[in-house]
This record gives C-alpha cells, sequence and structure tokens, in this order.
C-alpha cells in the first residue's frame, strides 16, 4: 500500500503541522512492520510501499475494507475515515442480506456490485433534513463509489488482485451532481435576513450565522460543536477531530465578529462548554444537527427565499465572496478556510465566480504594437 506519498508531509506550512503528520506517519510504518508487512526491494524512495499479506485467494470484502480502514486511520482525516465507515456499515449489513458475507474481492463483479449501488438509490432509507425518505443523495452516492473504488485500486496497487478485479471503476458510474447547492447570499439578502432575525429576536441564530460568514467554518462539525475554550484572543481554533482537512486550524476573528463575541459574553463561560445550545447561552450539551437548519429554514420561507437551494452553507460562500472582493487577497482566503494549498482556494473562489479563467489573457497586448 501506497504510504509515504499519500501522506503528503510538505502540503502544510507550519512546522507544527509537518511534525504532526511526520508523527502520524512513523506510526502508520511501525504497525504495518508489526505486522510482519515488508518493504519490497522494486520499491522506489518516492513511492514506498508495503507487500501485502491476503492474496486474492482468500481476502475477503468485508476484510479487505476493514484492513483499508484499520491502515490508514491514522494517515487521513477523521471526516474521510468516517466515509470508509459509512461503506462499512452499509455495505455488511447488505451482504448479509444477500447471503454473500464471506464473498471474496474477486468474486464481487460487476453484476454484484450493480446490485448493492442499485440498493443505494432505489431501497435504503435516510434520514434527509429529519424527514425519512428512500434513496441516498446523488453526491453521497458518488462517495460510496469513491471509496469503494480506492479500496480496490490499493489491492491492486498492493499487488493483492488484477485491475480487472476492480468492478467499480468502469461498470458503475458516478451521478450527476447539482452545481447550485449551497448559493451564496447577495449582500442585499444579508440585510434583509438581518432585519428579519433580529425583529423576531433570535439572537442565537444571528450569532451562528455570524460565525459562518466571518470563520468559514463549515455549519455541522465545526461549528456547531464549538466550545468556549477554542475562541482565543485572535482567532477560533477548530481542533483537528472536527475540522474537515483533518488538521487544526486558526480562523482570525475580524472586529465586527469579536464584537458579537464580547456583546454574548462568550469567553466569561467555562471552556468546556459549548456555545451553541438549546438554551441559547453556552452549556454542556451542544444542539443537534438540524437544529439551526429548522430555524433558519424558517427565517427564508417567511422572507420568500425558497426559490435557490439557499442554506446555512451559503453564508461561508459568502463571507469568502465579500473577503476577496475587499481584499484580492487569495492567501487570506486560504488561511481563513483552512485549505491545504492555494490551487485548492484558486478552484473555490472560480466555482463562486469570483475568478475568471482566461479574462487576464484577454487584455494581453497586441504582437507589434
Amino acid at each position: 500500500m501506497r504510504l509515504i506519498r499519500d501522506f503528503n508531509i510538505n502540503q502544510f506550512s507550519t512546522v507544527g503541522e509537518r511534525k504532526q503528520r511526520a508523527a502520524q506517519l512513523i506510526e502508520a510504518i511501525n504497525s504495518k512492520l508489526q505486522k510482519g508487512y515488508v518493504i519490497p526491494k522494486t520499491a522506489t524512495k518516492s513511492q514506498t510501499t508495503f507487500a501485502p499479506k491476503a492474496n486474492k485467494d482468500s481476502l475477503t470484502l468485508k476484510k479487505a475494507i476493514e484492513n483499508y480502514i484499520a491502515e490508514n486511520k491514522s494517515s487521513l482525516s477523521p471526516n474521510t475515515i468516517a466515509g470508509y465507515g459509512t461503506l462499512k456499515n452499509t455495505m455488511f449489513p447488505w451482504l448479509d442480506s444477500q447471503e454473500i458475507a464471506d464473498i471474496r474481492v474477486i468474486d464481487f463483479t460487476g453484476e454484484v456490485a450493480k446490485s448493492f449501488f442499485n440498493y443505494l438509490k432505489l431501497e435504503k432509507v435516510v434520514i434527509r433534513n429529519g424527514v425519512e425518505e428512500i434513496g441516498v443523495a446523488n453526491k453521497t452516492y458518488n462517495n460510496y463509489h469513491t471509496n469503494l473504488n480506492r479500496i480496490y485500486n490499493a489491492l491492486v496497487e498492493d499487488g493483492a488482485i488484477k485491475k480487472k478485479h476492480n468492478p467499480v471503476q468502469k461498470i458503475i458510474k458516478k451521478k450527476k451532481v447539482h452545481t447550485n447547492k449551497h448559493v451564496p447570499f447577495s449582500n442585499e439578502q444579508l440585510k434583509q435576513i438581518k432585519k428579519h432575525i433580529l425583529k423576531k429576536g433570535d439572537k442565537q441564530l444571528y450569532l451562528f450565522i455570524n460565525f459562518l460568514y466571518y470563520t468559514a467554518a463549515r455549519p455541522a462539525r465545526e461549528l456547531r460543536l464549538l466550545q468556549v475554550k477554542d475562541i482565543l484572543e485572535e482567532t477560533i481554533f477548530i481542533p483537528a477531530s472536527r475540522s474537515k482537512v483533518g488538521v487544526g486550524r486558526h480562523a482570525f476573528i475580524p472586529p465586527a465578529l469579536e464584537k458579537l463575541i464580547q456583546e454574548h459574553k462568550l469567553r466569561s463561560y467555562p471552556p468546556e462548554h459549548f456555545i451553541f445550545t438549546r438554551e441559547g447561552v453556552p452549556g454542556t450539551e451542544h444542539v443537534g444537527k438540524i437544529y439551526f437548519y429548522l430555524r433558519h429554514r424558517a427565517v427564508l420561507e417567511e422572507l420568500g427565499m425558497t426559490y435557490q437551494e439557499y442554506t446555512l452553507y451559503g453564508y461561508k460562500h459568502t463571507g469568502n465572496i465579500n473577503l476577496y472582493q475587499a481584499t484580492k487577497d487569495l492567501i487570506a482566503i486560504k488561511e481563513q478556510n483552512g485549505h491545504t494549498s492555494l490551487d485548492q482556494t484558486y478552484n473555490y473562489m472560480v466555482k463562486l465566480g469570483q475568478i475568471r479563467k482566461g479574462e487576464v489573457y484577454r487584455k494581453f497586448p497586441e504582437f507589434g504594437k
């Protein structure tokens, strides 16, 4: 299995982050060595691999998934590992229900794979926005595809199976995902939303969306689980356990957000208290996943703003758009969002319509003039 290349230590900008990733790399290597893995003589310095212990004749699909999760849990972000856990928790019961619990990786053919992915879209019961529905969303469907495909590709690279035994890559096609999800709000809409929420007296919802707007935090885990101890003097700290990128990061506190923090006296509560609770003040129990979704949805309906896919995530996008328009500083956007590279930030701003590829080249002076 690829190891050193997957860690990509150089993607981190600070010495502390690189040391943290290096420690994870050492732990992963030692774990493999203790299990009896060896580094083949054919391995190159830049593509260090470990020879697999299992082979295609005995390796079951369940075991392959469990092995992949165990061997990568120290090198991948918590959210990524959670995705593989979701695959396991969905596929294992399905395999049991089909009476193929011990199916080998090489026997998981295209037809069997089609049956599983059809189950995801046509039979699996999911809870979406608090309502029970049938069939996973296209984005979720694609996540299952990506994760299962990576496991099979890892087996191919390890030499455990041949490429032809991967039933996902060519046979199962990903679904199209609508690109207009999480539409940014306009500044005029922000004014209407602010006026309406404050008129209703919902100061907690107003505080929540301001944190989204200014810190570029993601609503579900990074912000909803925010604690008093995470609010530092100049930054909001999002620990690795909650960060989407799997590395702790700091988001700077602009003056307007600092004013709200002081108005709510957030730093005065016990460090372990969660900022957002049902009581409206920091406490020991954080709110549920759809708590603010439902309150925010009610506001949008009251304002007649349901004609687009506006969500809480839209405040994060709007904040980034306004910061970029005011500064044209991609590095500031990168740091506030915790992106791993400027390329990621650049592509993100392109998707938000703030950077138009090729626009600058149309101003190229004509030859000979």
